[in-house]
């Protein structure tokens, strides 16, 4: 497995993992993050996905 694939793999991990984060109640941890802002990062862990999918296409070529 190439280190590029290896990348994408841990970008893509990464990017579930906060958003799993960012669906939990933030009550629960005292957090108070605007929703605009809560909003903002799930678009971006979606476009880091869908980043490392096209990626993964690529290398795969």
């Amino acid at each position: 497995m190439s280190t590029s694939i290896r990348v994408s793999e841990q970008i893509y991990m990464y990017s579930e993992l906060i958003n799993k984060l960012l669906k939990l109640n933030f009550d629960d941890f005292r957090v108070n993050l605007p929703a605009t802002a809560k909003n903002n990062l799930i678009q971006s862990c979606n476009l880091l996905k869908e980043c490392c999918s096209l990626l993964d296409e690529i290398l795969k070529v």
